[in-house]
């Protein structure tokens, strides 16, 4: 399985991003940004300069190289009487200067259908009931992806949360439903389920199938304020594990109490079962978000504490994590953004590999000129 010796790791990134042909920025929408009646088409072309003094995530014998990850993304989106039929595709390259053995492909196309459709009124159409489609797959390098900052408090890796995982690849194919119906009362019904395939290119980690099913009741108690219940389900069948399954109940609260504050949060448990020892774990699960819009930028706090079945490994993975960000506009095209974060995870089928880590990343970007736009940032992970 995983090398112990990755626990503990110390590593640090500085990111200069050289050049970024911003084809889909605001100077350039005009050339490279098409709307037309029903048809609207994006396209952005990036270029990335890396330096990982740590590129393996081991505490001795570190091996340091210059990556370039050239990128490209693509969006169409075609509008009809009764929604719009959205079509995405990003390709990135990692080109690693002296690793050659760790250059890789990651790429994601996403493939979604928005239907709205009218119950209760014969003539007009009529927001009420919307109907939603998606199919979205991608071939990711973990490498890049999963080993920095994570976006823990709102993102949550592929694999088990809070593990560093290395250069390993994975394959993932994901379709999605969903149906939302607003009341005619201030009350909103969602129905969603999912069904993920993940398949990874080290043997030693195992491939799985997972199903989710899901829905929430929200009732919206003023323009600005909004109470709710959610569930989810998730079962996951694994290729050498026991399956497992998962489940979530969670109270919703949303509110902006005043005109610059938003207040984001989801409190509930989580109950963590495998098929071999059934019930064994059950957790506080929450998410929870303070943000505050400044004269010239942004502020927010964050806290995530979540508990699933580990993909990739098998058992249930927990995760803890604490995030600061703030964003500053110095000009009216020039900003920069800062975050730090700490998370904290376990798992129980990788003892060895139960991390804590602190990160801080910074990015700013300023366009020079009509197609380029410069970009900088930093990325320290202990």
């Amino acid at each position: 399985m995983a090398d112990p010796r990755r626990r503990g790791r110390i590593a640090w990134r500085g990111v200069v991003l050289v050049g970024v042909l911003a084809w889909c920025s605001p100077a350039g929408a005009d050339m490279w940004h098409y709307v037309g009646d029903w048809l609207d088409f994006t396209w952005n072309v990036s270029a990335t300069e890396t330096y990982d003094d740590n590129i393996f995530n081991t505490p001795d014998g570190k091996e340091d190289d210059f990556i370039t990850m050239v990128g490209l993304d693509s969006r169409l989106v075609l509008r009809h009487p009764l929604g719009s039929f959205t079509l995405f595709y990003r390709f990135d390259q990692a080109i690693y200067l002296g690793h050659s053995e760790l250059n890789d492909l990651g790429q994601a196309a996403g493939l979604g259908q928005n239907q709205s459709l009218s119950l209760g009124d014969a003539v007009h159409l009529s927001p009420r009931d919307t109907l939603s489609y998606s199919n979205a797959f991608s071939r990711t390098p973990d490498s890049l992806y999963t080993t920095g900052d994570q976006r823990a408090v709102q993102q949550p890796p592929v694999d088990a949360e809070g593990l560093v995982v290395g250069h390993q690849g994975a394959i993932r194919n994901t379709t999605q439903l969903g149906y939302d119906h607003a009341f005619r009362v201030p009350l909103s019904l969602g129905l969603n389920g999912a069904y993920t395939i993940l398949e990874y290119d080290d043997p030693l980690r195992v491939d799985s199938r997972d199903a989710t099913l899901g829905g929430s009741l929200s009732w919206r108690l003023s323009a600005l304020r909004s109470v709710g219940l959610a569930y989810s389900h998730t079962a996951i069948d694994f290729d050498s594990f026991p399956s497992s399954d998962s489940e979530v109940v969670s109270l919703l609260y949303n509110d902006e109490p005043m005109p610059t504050w938003k207040v984001n949060a989801r409190v509930g448990a989580s109950f963590n079962s495998t098929a071999d020892s059934g019930v064994n774990d059950v957790t506080p699960d929450m998410d929870v978000r303070v943000a505050k819009e400044l004269p010239r930028g942004s502020a927010s706090a964050g806290y995530r504490r979540h508990v699933s079945s580990a993909r990739g490994y098998g058992g249930v993975a927990e995760q803890q994590a604490v995030n600061l960000a703030g964003s500053y506009r110095h000009t009216p095209v020039w900003s920069s953004r800062l975050s730090a974060t700490y998370s904290d995870g376990r798992s129980e089928a990788i003892a060895t590999q139960d991390t804590d880590r602190f990160t801080v990343r910074y990015d700013t970007g300023y366009p020079l000129g009509r197609l380029l736009t410069l970009t900088g940032g930093y990325l320290y992970s202990n």
